[in-house]
């Protein structure tokens, strides 16, 4: 008797379910197919150390915002030991290649420019974080909210992302 009840149970939930499925709009787009997406990449990894995470991140930074069919708006959010990424000696590495998505090499100072230079995306370094690795010396990239954004740029960027990826 037991092994029935069960049964009927499982059988009207399936029911159930698989009804609602067939009358459900299954259509309507969400907003990753509507809008362009706020974007924040966050690299936290000296360039140093890990050469490869911050090429992905930067050369994912660039598909992102470059796609014609669904651009993004996307910024670098340098971080931690990330902040590396600010100065030109670690970035200008010749050492540091990142592979595009079309199999050819490009250094890591081309693909950052590219991604700063070709659209409206940035590249924020963490003031806190900045300053205990490297003093008052100023960035060569990006900016360093405080100093030459608004102190309430990271606040701004991270409360208004769509999605956040974190390399």
């Amino acid at each position: 008797m037991r092994i029935i009840n069960v049964l009927s149970a499982v059988l009207l939930a399936t029911a159930t379910l698989v009804s609602q499925a067939t009358w459900a709009d299954w259509t309507v787009p969400g907003p990753t197919n509507v809008d362009p997406q706020n974007i924040v990449i966050v690299v936290a990894e000296n360039p140093r150390s890990n050469p490869e995470r911050t090429c992905l991140a930067v050369t994912l930074a660039n598909a992102l915002a470059g796609n014609p069919v669904r651009p993004h708006n996307v910024t670098i959010f340098a971080t931690l030991d990330g902040t590396a990424l600010g100065l030109e000696s670690v970035v200008s590495s010749p050492r540091f290649k990142c592979t595009k998505s079309d199999g050819n090499e490009i250094s890591l100072e081309d693909n950052l420019e590219n991604f700063i230079g070709g659209n409206d995306n940035n590249l924020v370094i963490c003031p806190i974080c900045y300053e205990e690795r490297f003093g008052d010396k100023e960035p060569e990239y990006g900016v360093r909210p405080g100093i030459e954004a608004s102190p309430l740029a990271v606040i701004d960027v991270l409360s208004n992302a769509d999605k956040v990826i974190d390399f």
